[in-house]
């Protein structure tokens, strides 16, 4: 009985190791690049009055056809400037997303705040979130 329940359970786990062999390299590959783009972000220096109040970063799914990702840094700002002036700011600094300067927008969902986000596109065949 010990064999068999053995067998059966090396008969489940290898496959399903080797699944995860091949799905996650990818997905820890593109974590790591989106850590790099918001570590960019994050050394630039603020626009003046500025503070950081919050920042996040998300993957998935770009809104083109194919295999593409989405890379997004969101900073949520604390700050006397327009939404405008934020997005000029951040316009000049040129900073680079994942392959390719990175796209800007600003929005102002409450007086004080702005949200600035830095996107990304690029290819990945091998990241189920980008599928």
């Amino acid at each position: 009985m010990r064999i068999l329940t053995g067998c059966l359970t090396v008969a489940v786990l290898v496959p399903l190791a080797g699944v995860l062999f091949l799905f996650v390299p990818p997905i820890w590959e593109e974590n790591a690049r989106l850590d790099e783009f918001h570590n960019r972000v994050s050394a630039y220096p603020l626009p003046p009055r500025t503070q950081v109040s919050d920042s996040d970063t998300a993957i998935g799914r770009a809104p083109t056809n194919g295999d593409y990702c989405e890379y997004i840094v969101r900073l949520t700002l604390q700050t006397e400037l327009s939404p405008a002036d934020i997005q000029g700011y951040y316009g000049k600094a040129a900073i680079v997303g994942v392959s390719s300067p990175a796209h800007i927008s600003a929005e102002s969902p409450a007086s004080g705040s702005v949200v600035v986000e830095f996107s990304d596109i690029d290819s990945n065949p091998w990241d189920l979130r980008c599928t």
